[in-house]
Order: structure tokens, then sequence, then C-alpha cells
């Protein structure tokens, strides 16, 4: 009977310390959090690696993966990339058993991929942030939607430096992640697909140009609540018969694009103006290039 009072006492005991080392954890962490909340950065710093130290001898793998992610956010918010990239690096070794774990765990990465994303608009050079980003990202759920704001940024990017190829290939990704999105997220579809025409309306692919707007169409015509787009693409595909010397074709998506415009005003700004130099040109542009025009028309038929 003295045995089973003695194991019982030991299992009490037990049972009670976990917690205690838990608590005690989780106030450190607390502390570290409300002194990274009042901008005290050394000592939200020095809290942090109280935790990961104290982890390491509880074996609690989630508060020092939190704590790191914790401080390398802290380093990167100060601009301070190069300190933080070990703990970047040890981010991406995290798996789904531990997010499970704590899911806590993935709001601190994407915090911290939202970091990066911020340091990328104050750097000279945003690929290393931005692809960082990306990276977190990917890690914490694949199918995650700023996955696919990465996916556009990062096709931003390259577009900015003039590698339309690089730019095309990533929101390509984008928009495979966005296909079958519910309706309510569409407008994210909207603009990558308008992006992608985009980079081959500068790439002078307007065959491409002219497909990629129409499917984006196809699809935007379904929903009411798009509306706002239609105009804009109409004047697209204006844009595009023109560059194919289809004039009559053009003035009519432009002619389409005005009569829409004045219906369902887009919040970013009324593109009947664009519309109306367009027929403008295209009138200049049929007596220019009457003979590849009527070529055009004869191909066709």
């Amino acid at each position: 009977m003295q045995k089973l009072r003695v194991f019982i006492l030991l299992c009490v005991i037990t049972l009670l310390t976990a917690p205690a080392q838990s608590a005690t954890l989780d106030d450190t962490f607390d502390q570290a959090t409300s002194a990274e909340t009042h901008g005290q950065f050394r000592e939200a710093m020095a809290g942090y690696q109280k935790v990961i130290e104290a982890s390491a001898k509880a074996n609690e793998d989630a508060w020092a993966a939190r704590s790191k992610a914790r401080i390398a956010r802290l380093l990167v918010n100060k601009g301070l990339i190069k300190q933080a990239e070990p703990l970047y690096l040890q981010s991406l070794k995290l798996t789904q058993a531990q997010f499970r774990k704590d899911p806590e765990l993935m709001v601190d990465l994407d915090d911290l991929a939202e970091s990066y994303t911020a340091q990328s608009k104050k750097l000279p050079d945003a690929k290393e942030c931005l692809f960082h980003a990306l990276a977190l990202r990917l890690v914490v759920d694949p199918h995650h939607p700023n996955v696919n704001q990465s996916y556009r940024q990062i096709a931003l990017y390259m577009l900015g430096r003039g590698d339309r190829a690089a730019a095309e290939r990533y929101i390509k990704q984008g928009i495979e992640l966005e296909k079958n999105c519910p309706p309510s997220k569409l407008y994210r579809l909207v603009q990558d697909q308008g992006l992608l025409a985009s980079i081959y309306m500068q790439s002078n692919d307007w065959v491409k140009a002219e497909q990629t707007t129409r499917e984006l169409l196809t699809q935007a015509e379904k929903y009411p609540f798009l509306s706002w787009a239609w105009p804009q693409l109409h004047c697209t595909l204006g844009q595009c018969h023109s560059q194919r010397y289809q004039y009559e074709e053009s003035d009519r998506e432009y002619q389409l694009a005005l009569t829409l415009a004045k219906k369902y005003p887009n919040p970013n700004g009324d593109i009947s103006p664009e519309c109306v130099k367009g027929l403008k040109e295209n009138a200049i542009l049929k007596l220019k290039n009457r003979s590849k025009a009527k070529q055009i028309v004869k191909a066709k038929h």
C-alpha cells in the first residue's frame, strides 16, 4: 500500500510539473510579445531568446520555433536581413505535424513573410525578400491565398526588370492556383489574368493577349459583381485588334467598352478617354495601313 501511495504521488508531481514548465514558457513568451508590441526591441529579443533556451530544456519545440520566427521578424523589420537568414532557413524546415501541434506557428511564419514583403519595398533590389516570403508561405500552405500574392509580386518584380519570360512563368503559377477559387475571390483571378495579358502586350504577342483577355471576359461575364471589369476587358480587346490591323473589330470593341463604361463605372478609373484615343488612332491607321488591313480581311475569309 505504501508503494502504491508513493507511485500515485510521483504521478501527481509529474502531471503538475509539465504544465508549470509550459506556463513559465507561456509567461516569458507573453512578456516578450508585450515588449515587442511596445517597440522595446532589445527586451523582446532577449525574451524570445530566453524562451528558446528554456524550450530546449523542457523539450517544447513549438515555443522555440515561434520564438525563432519572431526574432527573425524583428531583425527583418529592422532591415537586418543577413542576421535573420539562419533563423529563416530553420523556419523552412518546419513540418505540417508541428503546425498541427501549434497552429499559431503558421501565423508567426506568415507574419515573417509579411515582414519580408514590407522590406522588399524599401530595398534597391526586392528579389531576395520576395522569394523568402514565397518560400515561407509555401511551407505554411501551398494553397494559401497569400501564395498567389507572392507569385503576383514576383511577376511584377520580374516585369519591372524586363524579364517578361520569368514574369509570365510566375503569374501563371498564381493563376493555376486560382482556377478553382470561389466566386468571392475571382477578383484575384481577374487581376492576375489581366497582368498576364499585359505581359503578352508588352512582348507584342497580341494573339496570346487577345486569347487571355477573351478567356477572362468569358469568366467575368458570368458574375455581375465583376461588371466593373467588363469595359476594361473590351478596351484591351480593342487594342489587341488594332495592333493586328483589324480596325473594324477594334472599333467595335472600343465602342462597346464606352457603352459599358457608362453603365458599369470602374472604381480604378474611367477608361473612356483611352477608348476615345484608340478610336482616333484607328481612324488614322486605317488610312496608313489600308493595304495591310485589306490583306488581313482577305486572309480571314
